[in-house]
């Protein structure tokens, strides 16, 4: 039986937010591209990349939605094309998610767990999760451009994902919980898999 990764889903511009992406392990960086898109509502007419990392978020190798040509130095793999159990086989393994190459902006992802395929249960899902999602397109007047992701540095906001602040079930702090005002059924869309079995839209 397909086994399921597991990617937990963070973003530099809100510490809070986050999204636990299950996806079957014979599936293709696209199909992860098109969970993602889904996920947070993007237009699915802008260019993106996945960048696989080393454990201090450096790029090694590019996952291109399109095919890349004519370019210097290595030529970028193909989303549609590539698998994305061969590229991820380890827990803890990390992924950089371009979706606004104008500013430099992206998600970072890392494979957290493995989980046994739920029959019945359509792939890919999320199944967690809490915050709000970025805007897709950022434009500042006036401001410096972020070129953190073409300086090799690390998200702001890593910090070996803490399991004190947000640990692989999605649970919060106590802290975290008095600060977001303790309110019941804030964030009910973003119950864990065990308790939305039936939420098939993800």
């Amino acid at each position: 039986m397909s086994k399921i990764l597991c990617f937990r889903m963070i973003s530099n511009e809100d510490k809070k937010f986050f999204r636990d992406i299950n996806i079957e392990e014979s599936s293709t960086f696209f199909d992860l591209h098109i969970a993602i898109q889904d996920e947070v509502g993007f237009d699915k007419a802008q260019l993106a990349s996945f960048f696989i990392t080393d454990e201090k978020w450096q790029k090694k190798h590019e996952i291109s939605l399109l095919e890349m040509k004519g370019g210097k130095g290595d030529i970028p793999l193909i989303m549609d094309e590539t698998l994305i159990a061969e590229h991820i086989k380890e827990l803890k393994q990390k992924l950089i998610y371009v979706f606004d190459f104008f500013s430099a902006r992206a998600f970072f992802l890392e494979f957290v767990e493995v989980k046994d395929k739920i029959r019945h249960k359509k792939y890919p899902h999320c199944s967690n999760g809490f915050g709000e999602p970025p805007a897709q397109i950022k434009f500042e007047r006036g401001s410096k451009k972020n070129n953190f992701l073409f300086e090799e540095e690390e998200p702001a906001n890593d910090d070996e994902f803490d399991e004190d602040e947000l640990d692989l079930n999605g649970e919060m702090s106590e802290e975290d919980e008095e600060k977001a005002g303790g309110e019941d059924g804030e964030n009910d869309e973003f119950s864990s898999e065990e308790e939305s079995s039936d939420n098939e839209e993800y």
